[in-house]
């Protein structure tokens, strides 16, 4: 009979074990379906900083575009300022010399 008893203690600690070992396994799915949750939220996460990532490489490039247009135009119209004002300039003094002229010839 203790030879029995001894089997029977046996499978009681290795039904116990195995219970033990089976709440821990149901505990690691748990865990590991959390985690496998976290995981898809910081995948998608990812996704949309890598979206707005390009979206905003594709502005800056297009703001770098404007930019350069805009230096252009101003340029431009720096130029056209001064062609502007070297004309009346030129114009000023013209009418300055042939006021001067008329002041001559009346006199």
């Amino acid at each position: 009979m203790t030879k029995k008893r001894e089997i029977d203690e046996k499978i009681r600690e290795n039904l116990t074990q195995i219970d033990t070992i089976n709440r821990n396994i149901d505990d690691l799915h748990t865990d590991n379906a959390d985690l496998s949750a976290k995981i898809d939220e910081y995948k998608e996460t990812l996704n949309k900083l890598r979206v707005n990532k390009a979206q905003m490489e594709a502005q800056i490039q297009s703001a770098l575009q404007q930019t350069s247009l805009l230096r252009r135009n101003l340029v431009s119209e720096q130029n056209t300022l001064r062609t502007t004002e070297e004309e009346l300039f030129a114009e000023t003094k013209r009418s300055e010399d042939m006021n001067a002229q008329i002041v001559e010839v009346q006199e």
